[in-house]
């Protein structure tokens, strides 16, 4: 791991909450460079010896569709965080921008030759000592049964310490369920070389066989976001609830490029820059 290039200016409570963030874990990891990228007016509050402030003029808005940030280009914090990406793929970037600007602008520079269709968002969910992973969380609210297929491939390829139980998710476990694009999914990924379960249901995820659960983005952010709402009524009562990734890794590029949540605070970017610290230290799931 090279350095950390956060985008500071993503987010709907950045670049307050990003400089935060930053400062605390920055002094915890003084071995790590933190590459911050943002406009000039915050150059001089990450000022401490293993952070790089590098100035743009310009930041894509939450509400930017990805032709405008395609058009920003490397003037936006966004842009220039996935641009230095690509001239050092070992760096890991992080940002709470906007998702369908990252998708763009990642796929456009970092985009792997003879690599997927369209990049995925994989996260972790962690229940009562085992680990799931999930994808496509919503970088692709529409997908094809080639694209899932990849999904699988890309996303156990992104595990290095172990080979994944890849699992389909679907409405039943019978293999007549489902519509015909989840059928043919399920086909193409049967006949793969994966260690492939085959259908799991909603109700399986958390404790499941499977490692990886592999669905189109529209349902697996809706499922993630139901999640997420029920998690924080489940923790006032128990220590046993779901804990949800801070951090999502888009997979299918050349380099490491994470997606932590919209919304996030400074305690939010804290753990999502913890978290991917740690998995690269570890190197459980190190690869995009």
């Amino acid at each position: 791991m090279q350095s950390i290039i956060l985008d500071l200016m993503g987010g709907d409570k950045s670049p307050q909450a990003a400089i935060k963030g930053v400062l605390s874990v920055a002094k915890k990891y003084p071995q790590i460079c933190f590459k911050v990228v943002g406009t000039a007016d915050f150059s001089a509050v990450c000022s401490i010896p293993n952070i790089e402030y590098i100035v743009v003029d310009q930041f894509v808005p939450m509400d930017a569709d990805p032709m405008q940030a395609a058009r920003m280009g490397v003037k936006s914090s966004m842009g220039k965080a996935i641009e230095l990406a690509g001239k050092d793929c070992k760096s890991i970037v992080l940002t709470a921008g906007n998702t369908a600007a990252l998708m763009s602008l990642a796929y456009l520079k970092l985009r792997q030759k003879n690599g997927k269709r369209r990049p995925a968002l994989m996260s972790r969910i962690d229940f009562l000592g085992q680990s799931k992973w999930i994808l496509d969380l919503g970088a692709n609210i529409i997908s094809t049964a080639q694209d899932l297929y990849e999904n699988a491939i890309f996303g156990a390829k992104a595990f290095t310490s172990m080979n994944p139980v890849v699992g389909l998710l679907n409405v039943g476990s019978e293999e007549g369920k489902g519509t015909p694009l989840i059928k043919e999914a399920h086909a193409l990924i049967k006949d793969s070389d994966l260690d492939y379960y085959g259908y799991i249901e909603g109700n399986d995820i958390l404790h499941s066989k499977v490692d990886l659960i592999v669905c189109n983005g529209f349902e697996g952010n809706l499922m993630t976001k139901l999640l997420e709402s029920a998690v924080l009524h489940w923790r006032k009562s128990s220590k046993d609830a779901p804990v949800i990734s801070n951090a999502a890794l888009l997979i299918g590029l050349r380099s490491n490029v994470y997606k932590c949540h919209g919304n996030s605070d400074s305690t939010g970017f804290e753990k999502a820059l913890e978290e991917v610290i740690q998995q690269h230290l570890q190197q459980k799931v190190v690869s995009g």
